[in-house]
């Protein structure tokens, strides 16, 4: 980790965002699936149409979801609650937008999000 020391604190962020986003769509065909299953199947690359029937390269909502918060940070300088969670609402509409996340939209995007996006507004 020592290269670490040398990169700037925007070049950590958008390290630790790719590297989330990577491991997200690494784990997404394969959520669920139990440590012995993954024990002898390790992913070790990108696959498509798991768990969730989703293509190769899918990550979740977590990812979307950090990168709607990392955006008002970047955006506003702070925590502005309010602009975080109306960014969540444009990822979320944005989402169900698009024919192929829409219908999946209940594996990729949990009742937690809906509930609280409908809260929200």
């Amino acid at each position: 980790m020592a290269h670490l020391e040398n990169m700037d604190t925007k070049s950590k962020v958008r390290a630790g965002v790719i590297g989330h986003a990577i491991g997200d769509a690494l784990g997404v065909p394969v959520e669920f699936t139990s440590r012995s299953q993954l024990a002898h199947h390790p992913p070790r690359d990108m696959k498509g149409f798991g768990t969730h029937g989703m293509p190769a390269g899918t990550w979740s909502d977590d990812t979307s979801m950090e990168i709607a918060l990392v955006q008002s940070l970047i955006d506003k300088g702070s925590f502005d609650y309010k602009d975080i969670m109306d960014n969540f609402c444009k990822w979320w509409y944005d989402m169900m937008s698009l024919p192929l996340l829409a219908e999946h939209l209940t594996l990729v995007a949990p009742a937690p999000e809906q509930s609280t996006i409908s809260v929200w507004e």
